[in-house]
């Protein structure tokens, strides 16, 4: 009876983290597959963040979390992702959303013509807050940019993308694929390491 007690405690202790817990991300397709990496339901809610200008994906997701959890006051985390071309000395790093926006996946492509290098890394931080702080957990995968874009999954950069060792990009690859090989689920797993999800 006092052993059954006891394993009921701890586990409704890990349903309040898995039931407060939020992402703040604006992309429905992000919320779900963090959900489906950490084996939790992730809420997701988009708020306006000030958004530090750093190509270190670490120092952004900190700032942007304990600003989230300052502004909705429950345990939040947010996702930071950043492509590191080494032909640029790491640009653009966590400013790659500007990128995008700005010149897209084929601009990015024209870009990258004039280099024989192409070889780059994809980043994630987790920016993790709650009452007791913030925690970063971050994968880093290594890997090459493709001649043009391949594969319709995914989003942002996940066309042009192949990680070392594999044949597709994470565009071409299924959710399952995906999992076992991306910067994210990396950094999911020491985030459910950590908070013990």
């Amino acid at each position: 009876m006092g052993q059954w007690y006891t394993m009921y405690a701890i586990d409704l202790g890990r349903f309040k983290i898995m039931k407060d817990i939020t992402l703040i991300t604006g992309n429905e397709a992000k919320a779900a597959e963090m959900g489906r990496l950490l084996g939790v339901s992730v809420a997701h809610k988009k708020i306006s963040l000030p958004e530090l200008q750093d190509i270190d994906v670490a120092v952004v997701a900190r700032a942007k979390a304990e600003a989230a959890y300052k502004a909705i006051g429950t345990p939040v985390f947010v996702d930071d992702t950043g492509l590191y071309v080494n032909a640029w000395n790491g640009l653009p790093g966590a400013l790659i959303a500007w990128f995008l926006d700005g010149v897209g996946i084929q601009g990015l492509l024209r870009m990258m013509q004039a280099w024989d290098d192409r070889s780059a890394r994809v980043v994630t931080a987790l920016g993790y807050c709650d009452e007791a702080g913030s925690k970063i957990f971050v994968g880093e995968v290594k890997g090459t940019i493709t001649l043009r874009a391949q594969g319709k999954d995914g989003f942002g950069y996940d066309p042009i993308f192949m990680p070392e060792g594999q044949s597709k990009t994470f565009a071409e690859m299924s959710p399952a694929e995906k999992d076992t090989c991306s910067m994210r689920a990396i950094a999911a797993n020491r985030m459910k390491i950590e908070l013990g999800l």
